[in-house]
Order: C-alpha cells, then structure tokens, then sequence
C-alpha cells in the first residue's frame, strides 16, 4: 500500500518577495505480510520540493539538505506470538500516553519537526532500530523495549525558516551583521548506535471496562538536549564589545571570519516515571498524564549580552496534563488539553519556558457523509500567550474513493516581544497551503 501527495503552500507576508514557500511531491510505501500471527512490515518516505529549484542561491546548504531531497526510512520490523508473549525486532513507532496533543509521556521516538504546526500525522513520529517484548494477561499488558539508536529528529538548521534561534541571535544588530551569509549548522552529541547510547523503556497498561490506566518507566537520552556554545563564538563577542557596526560589516565581507559554525545539542541521560489514564463517561473522555524527570538538564541564556551566553543547569522537573473530550453533537468532535510543570529547582534565565502552563485545543466536525472533514487547532504557551500561540484550520474534501483534497491556513503568533518562546522567531510565516493525496493498494 502507499499514497501520493503533492504539497504546496504560500507565504502570507513575503507575498510580494518570496510567495512561494513549498511545493512537496512526496510517495510513500508499505509492504505488510501476515500469516500464523507473524507481522512483516516494511515502509519508507520519499519527498522533493520543487519551491527550492527557484533562486536556489537565497538558501544555505543545511536548508537545502534539510528540505529539498529527502529519503526517510519509514518502519521496519518483524513481530511474532510467543503463546502471551510478542516480540517484535526491528525499526518500530511506539506511542505512550492518553493526551493527543500535549503528551507529556510520549517520549520513545523523535519527530520531524520541520515545519512546526505544519506536519502531517502520518509523517510526525520517526521510528528507531529496537527491540519490544510484550506479555498480555488478560486486561494487563507489559512491555519492555530496548532502543538500539539515538536519533533526535528531523530538524530545521539553526538559522532557517522555522530554526529557533533565530530569535536568539537575531536580537543584536551587530550579531546579524556578523552571521549574515555565514552557516550555523545543527551537530548532536550522543547520536548513532553505541550501546552507550541505547533506550530502556517498561510499561504497565491495565484496560478495563470505563478505565484504563499506565505505569511508566524510562531511562535514556534526552530527546530536546541542551545546546552548547559554538566554537569561534567567543571571537565574535570580542568583536561586538570593541568595534562599531560598520567596522563589523568591514570584518564580515573580508572573509576573515569563519563561514561555517556548528551549534551542538548535547543529550544527556535522564530517568523519568510517569503514569497515565482515561475515564470515559457519556459523551466525554477524561484523560490525565503525569511524568516526573530526574536531574534533567535545561539551558539558561544571558540575551542582554552581545552574544547569548549560554549555560547548561539541571533540575527535577514534574509536568501534568488533564484533557477532555466531547462528542455530544453530531458529527462533531470537541478535545481541550492542559499542561503545567514545575520545576523542584528555582533555574534563572531559562532560555525557553518549560515552566510555564500551556493549552491546546482541537474541533473535529465531519459532513457530506463523512465526505468533508473541518478541522480547527490551536496551541497557546503562557496564560496569556506571552511565550507564543499557533492557529490552524483546514478542509479535506473527499474527490474521490482514495483521492482526497485538502486547503488550509496556519497563523503563528510570536508572543511578547520581551519573552523568547519556541514562535519568537515565527514573526513572517504565516501561510496557506493546499494538499492532493492518492492512496492505493497492489495485491
């Protein structure tokens, strides 16, 4: 099986320079096999986007790799019964948790988180090479995974259209200047297949009539990481504290500083423990997701200073979210999330808020027999959206049998412009976009 997609979409405010913001021709296939409980499946993603052919000079290569041509290896594995027992070897996607939207517990694989707000479900989740045995009695089901590779995602380049710091390093003058036609690409420390590196993942579920309920438990890398700061930096502070900023122009065209920097996000080892449940009644569904971790290692930041300055400290952190869901009215789907952490530490200068409460908001409405589907979502980060907020509604009409077109608009909200959240640097991005997607099937 597989599905065709041709993905286009349009910038709102660059309408007049750049309008043309992505044009995605994408294919994807799966091969699946079933026979005496035995599960074969194959997969893997295909995509090139025509909107990098045009004025391909304006794009830093990290861009261009990140978005133009890409071959992303889809899930790959083998499960088979062993009386209560399935085990299953190979590049999986696993997801934990109740909350749809902002899971706290759903930590096993990393995303693509290219295009924030923006990906499509089926291409969000990435799967990674592990090993999963799984034991069902009755209403209890336990299972032990073992992730043998670290991945950390799909990830826009530190400086490009949708990378977050931007906002960071964009916030002086002088370091624009100094950055301007210069690369800061994206390394990790602790990626790849060393056993040093591996996942431990348990999990305890219980579903029973009106409750389910999990029990979790996690040792790995962190998936977010903390970043460190980039070699040659501390040459550029020293310009910016001695030089005007026509000086710094000077220095910038004469091809005596680096073109290149390297931004690495390091992955420390963490403990996390977490528990989850839902309680159905009538027409809604209640769902709670509590996950405390242990010496987790957040960045703090100067942004007063020429050149952030960046520092890494660690503290036990405990997030809760409790979410609801309404299906009353007809063909209508109401879902609302909450989320608030809390820090056991009291850490100055965070550079991104990880304490601050968080919303998220879903209607789902179908029509036409099912035929027309309206989807409206937002996201909004601090009470009053001073960390930034995200909006997005679309419409999938379905053509035909397995052809179906969807038009759509996303707006991102930067927050206050004293406060630096994950949209600060989303000041111009505002688009609409279109998708055409062909499924099918060979026997």
């Amino acid at each position: 099986t597989g599905f065709l997609r041709s993905d286009w979409g349009a910038w709102i405010e660059r309408f007049d320079d750049h309008p043309w913001a992505k044009g995605r021709q994408s294919l994807d296939l799966q091969f699946t096999y079933k026979k005496a409980g035995i599960r074969v499946l194959a997969a893997a993603h295909g995509e090139y986007d025509l909107a990098y052919l045009h004025d391909a000079d304006r794009f830093d290569q990290g861009t261009l790799d990140a978005y133009q041509a890409r071959i992303i290896p889809g899930e790959q594995y083998v499960a088979a019964p062993l009386g209560p027992l399935e085990v299953t070897l190979g590049r999986q996607i696993v997801a934990w948790g109740e909350a749809d939207m902002l899971g706290a517990l759903d930590v096993i694989n990393p995303r693509d988180m290219r295009e924030p707000g923006l990906a499509d479900i089926d291409d969000l989740r990435l799967p990674l090479l592990a090993s999963r045995l799984g034991a069902f009695f009755g209403k209890h089901r336990l299972e032990a995974m073992v992730t043998h590779q670290s991945s950390f995602g799909e990830l826009s380049p530190p400086l490009g259209e949708f990378g977050p710091f931007g906002a960071v390093l964009g916030r002086s003058a002088e370091m624009a200047v100094l950055l301007e036609g210069r690369e800061l690409v994206l390394a990790h420390e602790g990626e790849g297949y060393d056993p040093d590196y591996w996942g431990y993942f348990l999990r305890w579920t219980y579903q029973g009539e009106g409750l389910d309920l999990g029990l979790y438990a996690v040792n790995s890398l962190d998936g977010q990481g903390v970043a460190l700061p980039p070699e040659g930096f501390e040459m550029l502070s020293g310009l910016l504290g001695a030089l005007t900023l026509d000086d710094l122009r000077i220095i910038a065209m004469s091809g005596t500083l680096p073109t290149r920097f390297e931004l690495v996000l390091d992955h420390p080892r963490r403990w996390l423990f977490g528990t989850s449940g839902a309680l159905p009644s009538g027409d809604w569904i209640f769902k709670w997701e509590a996950a405390l971790s242990l010496d987790r290692a957040f960045n703090t930041a100067d942004l007063t200073a020429a050149v952030p300055e960046l520092a890494v400290q660690s503290s036990n952190l405990l997030t809760g979210v409790i979410g609801v869901t309404y299906s009353g009215v007809a063909d209508t789907t109401l879902g609302l999330e909450a989320s608030q952490a809390h820090l056991f530490d009291d850490i100055e200068g965070l550079l991104f808020p990880v304490d601050v409460p968080s919303f998220a908001l879903r209607a789902m409405h179908t029509a036409l027999r099912e035929r027309l589907r309206l989807v409206a979502a937002a996201s909004v980060i601090g009470l009053t959206a001073e960390y930034g907020w995200l909006a997005r509604i679309e419409g999938t009409y379905e053509l035909a049998d397995a052809l179906k077109a969807t038009v759509g608009y996303v707006h991102y909200g930067a927050g206050d412009p004293d406060e630096l959240g994950p949209f600060s640097a989303f000041t111009e991005h505002d688009r609409v976009f279109a998708r055409l997607r062909w499924d099918f099937s060979a026997l």
